[in-house]
C-alpha cells in the first residue's frame, strides 16, 4: 500500500473516528514526544504495512514477524497472540496517524529485534546506538538492595489455586491442578524470599487445604495497602486436546481476550461450585457490579513482566501463549494489582511430566520471580506507575 492510499483511507475514516474516540491529555515522556507521525517511522525501518479503513487496524510486518495495531486502542499484537500495551492509544488526527512513544519502542524491540534509542527532533525520526537494556539486575545489585524505598512493593502475595476438596483440572495419569500448582507456588515463596530482601511474602494455602474466595482475598486483602502489595494465583490448565501446551497470564477484564480466555475463565471460576448453592444467582450478581479498573494499568504490566520472565527461563520446553484478559472472580475479589497464571497443561502428557518434576518447578518459580522482581524495579523507578 503507497502514502497517497494510506491518506485517503485516514481522511476517510476520520469522522468515524472522532466519534469513537475519547480524547485525553496524556502524560509526557521526558525528553520525548507522547506521539509521533506513523509515516515517518514506517519509512525510517522501511516497514511494510496494511492499513484497513472499515476497521482501523494497522498490520506492520517485518521479514516473518508482524505486530497488529487499532486506531483508539492502547494493544499491540504480534503473530504469536502475545500482547504489549502502551499507556496512550494509537490516534488519527489531521488525517494522519499518530503512533504513541511506547508504540514505537515495541515495533523497535519486538518487532524490528533492536536494542537502540530513538528520538524525533524537528519533525525528523532518527535512532541511535545505546548500551544494551539490561532488564534484570544482577547478583551484585541484588546483594546491594538491602533498603526497600517507601514507594516500592513491600507485599507479594502468592496464592496456589484450588486444593483439598476441589482438585482443579485433571489431566493425564490423574495429575490433579492442586497439586501441581502448589509445589511451583512453595517454590516461588522460596525464591522471593530469597531474593527480595524487606518485602513480605504471603502464601495462601502450603498444604493441601481447601480455601474459599472469600478466604483468599481475605488473606489478600488483610495486607496493608500502604506496602503496595500485589497478588500472583498460580493454577495450570486442561485442555480436550492433548497436544495443547503452554503458559500464560491474565489480568482481569469484563470482556475476555478470545473464546479461550472465556473456557479458562470458565473453568477456573467453576470452584464456586464448591462455596455457594444458589451458584446462578450469584454468578448474575457478580457479573452485575463494575470491574474495578483501578488497577488494571499496572495488573496488565505485571503479566506482560511475568510472560517475559517464564519465556526467559522455560525457552522451548513449552510455549508462550501470551498475556490475556478474562474474568476471574479470585482477581475480582482483591484490591489490589492482581494476575492469575496458566503454567502449563496438565493434559499434556509431556507437559505434565515436566510440572512434576522439581527441575521444572523451579524454572516455572523463576520465570515468575523474575517478572514480579522486574515490576518491583519499575514501580519503584515510576514512583507507583504516577511518572
Amino acid at each position: 500500500m503507497n502514502t497517497t492510499l494510506l491518506k485517503n483511507s485516514q481522511k476517510a475514516f476520520f469522522l468515524l473516528v472522532l466519534l469513537l474516540l475519547f480524547v485525553s491529555a496524556a502524560p509526557k515522556e521526558e525528553e520525548r514526544p507522547t506521539h509521533v507521525p506513523f509515516l515517518d517511522v514506517v519509512e525510517y525501518f522501511d516497514l511494510n504495512y496494511e492499513f484497513h479503513s472499515t476497521t482501523g487496524t494497522i498490520k506492520l510486518a517485518k521479514e516473518n514477524r508482524s505486530l497488529t495495531l487499532q486506531l483508539g486502542s492502547h494493544e499491540v499484537y504480534d503473530s504469536e497472540g502475545r500482547i504489549y500495551h502502551m499507556r496512550v492509544p494509537l490516534l488519527l488526527s489531521e488525517a494522519q496517524i499518530l503512533l504513541p512513544a511506547g508504540g514505537v519502542d515495541i515495533i523497535i524491540e519486538h518487532l524490528l529485534r533492536l536494542y537502540v534509542s530513538w528520538e524525533y527532533v524537528d519533525a525528523t525520526f532518527n535512532t541511535y546506538k545505546g548500551p544494551k537494556p539490561v532488564r534484570r539486575l544482577d547478583q551484585q545489585q541484588r546483594e546491594k538492595q538491602i533498603t526497600i524505598p517507601s514507594n516500592s512493593v513491600k507485599t507479594v502475595i502468592i496464592d496456589a489455586g484450588h486444593g483439598g476438596k476441589d482438585p482443579g483440572g485433571i489431566g493425564y495419569n490423574k495429575i490433579k491442578e492442586k497439586d501441581i500448582v502448589l509445589k511451583v507456588a512453595k517454590e516461588l515463596e522460596r525464591e522471593l524470599k530469597g531474593r527480595l530482601r524487606g518485602v513480605e511474602v504471603i502464601i495462601t494455602r502450603d498444604k493441601d487445604i481447601f480455601l474459599s474466595l472469600d478466604e483468599r482475598s481475605e488473606i489478600a486483602n488483610s495486607a496493608n495497602p500502604i506496602n503496595n502489595p500485589i497478588y500472583i494465583s498460580i493454577h495450570a490448565n486442561v485442555s480436550f486436546n492433548t497436544n495443547t501446551r503452554g503458559y500464560e497470564s491474565f489480568y482481569l477484564s469484563l470482556e475476555p481476550y478470545n473464546d479461550d480466555a472465556r473456557e479458562v475463565a470458565s473453568m477456573e471460576n467453576s470452584v464456586l461450585e464448591f462455596e455457594i448453592e444458589n451458584y446462578n444467582d450469584y454468578l448474575r450478581e457478580i457479573i452485575n457490579r463494575i470491574v474495578d479498573i483501578e488497577y488494571r494499568r499496572e495488573s496488565m504490566k505485571l503479566a506482560e513482566l511475568i510472560q517475559e520472565g517464564l519465556e526467559e527461563n522455560v525457552r522451548n520446553e513449552s510455549l508462550n501463549r501470551g498475556v490475556k484478559s478474562a474474568f476471574f472472580y479470585v482477581l475480582k475479589a482483591v484490591k489490589m494489582p492482581s494476575v492469575l497464571v496458566e503454567i502449563g497443561f496438565v493434559t499434556n502428557p509431556e507437559e505434565s511430566s515436566m510440572l512434576q518434576t522439581k527441575e521444572y518447578a523451579e524454572k516455572i518459580a523463576k520465570g515468575i520471580a523474575d517478572g514480579i522482581e522486574d515490576f518491583t524495579v519499575i514501580f519503584s523507578q515510576t514512583e507507583g506507575f504516577t511518572k
